[in-house]
């Protein structure tokens, strides 16, 4: 007999029914993108930096010891098209980064760059035009009416155009018309009414694309900043906001409405995270421990571990069968969607266990990027 009780499938706050799903989503039985973590440090110190929420955190930069293994890995996946250097820290941060990207440059998969350009040298940006690398995503999320960054401190708008005109300047020189210059800014309550003077501004510098995304929250005091809402209409209206660049530009905005059915995009994409440490996780944000708080109610993430690029080989990973179980769970969305929970704040799981009230282990009912509120390139 199929026993609820045993396999920890009881909901205290809501009832859970196999024959009451109604979200569905396509999830990949390939690896076709790996998103990796060259280094944890970082030369700005953002006040909404998830490094500050992370549990025993410790700044690491990549080293040959975890990467040569990664790479042969990556070489070996034959469905592998995407890399992503991306999360807790600068990539450019590591010292063997330029040697990193063009190890990486000869896998023939496209590799995009999230940086916030400000190690980006002559150097550099030749070797980042002749790879070529893909994409370039660069992150700004200031106003530009002034030259220092009070969200991103450290950061100069002068130091930023500078990256952009580097990479500018080499790319005309290697005429690949490669790596697309994107911008990445992170909105919030703060920055929210700047958001088209910081688009118009950079697209003079030579930026092409722009990524617009919510804040995550991992501290309380966050909360106050975030303009997305549980339900209703958001004010101020991003889309409506923006509505002029959207049809001038090429952009991705990020909803505002937790009511919505979720989507994993790493789950229908088909990637995983390597830490600079090595260790697998499904996505980068459970890659760490940390704290986050979801509309003033606190939760730990924990993280989730599969396996390290110095044990096994990423195909490996990717077939273990705790590994693929855990990916089917989405297939149905075989998790509570928190978001509609009527009493979150009286919920004994989100608060003393380490599973969520349907008994999985992972907050992924709750997933911001899964309700498109936070996004990613």
């Amino acid at each position: 007999m199929f026993d609820l009780a045993r396999t920890g499938l009881i909901n205290v706050c809501m009832q859970f029914s196999w024959t009451n799903r109604t979200e569905t989503q396509r999830v990949s039985k390939e690896l076709t993108s790996v998103s990796i973590e060259l280094s944890t440090r970082c030369n700005l110190d953002c006040i909404s930096c998830p490094r500050k929420a992370a549990v025993d955190f410790r700044p690491a930069h990549m080293e040959d010891a975890v990467f040569l293994p990664l790479l042969e890995s990556l070489r070996a996946l034959k469905s592998l098209n995407r890399i992503v250097l991306i999360e807790y820290g600068e990539a450019l941060c590591n010292p063997r980064a330029m040697e990193y990207l063009r190890a990486l440059g000869t896998l023939g998969a496209a590799v995009t760059l999230v940086t916030n350009g400000h190690l980006v040298t002559p150097q550099c940006a030749d070797l980042i035009a002749g790879v070529p690398l893909e994409e370039v995503v660069f992150s700004w999320d200031d106003p530009v009416t002034s030259s220092s960054s009070p969200l991103r401190v450290g950061a100069q708008l002068e130091q930023l155009e500078r990256g952009i005109g580097e990479i500018l300047s080499s790319r005309r020189g290697h005429g690949t018309g490669r790596p697309l210059l994107a911008l990445e800014t992170v909105v919030r309550r703060e920055n929210a009414a700047h958001l088209r003077g910081i688009i118009a501004h950079t697209r003079g510098m030579g930026i092409e694309k722009w990524y617009v995304s919510n804040l995550f929250p991992y501290r309380e005091d966050h909360e106050a900043e975030i303009i997305y809402v549980n339900q209703g209409k958001p004010l101020p209206d991003l889309r409506r906001l923006l509505k002029r660049e959207m049809r001038e530009c090429a952009m991705t905005v990020a909803g505002q409405v937790a009511d919505i059915p979720r989507r994993c995009p790493f789950m229908e994409r088909g990637s995983l995270f390597v830490t600079a440490m090595g260790e697998v996780a499904p996505c980068m944000e459970l890659a760490y421990t940390h704290r986050a708080v979801y509309f003033g109610n606190p939760r730990t993430h924990h993280r989730t571990i599969y396996g390290s690029v110095t044990g096994r080989g990423l195909a490996e990973i990717w077939g273990l069968e705790d590994f693929r179980r855990f990916r089917e769970c989405f297939l149905y969305w075989d998790f509570p969607d928190c978001s509609t929970c009527y009493d979150p704040r009286r919920c004994y799981n989100r608060t003393d266990l380490r599973e969520d009230c349907y008994g999985n282990p992972t907050p992924c009912g709750e997933c911001l990027w899964a309700k498109n509120i936070v996004l990613c390139p």
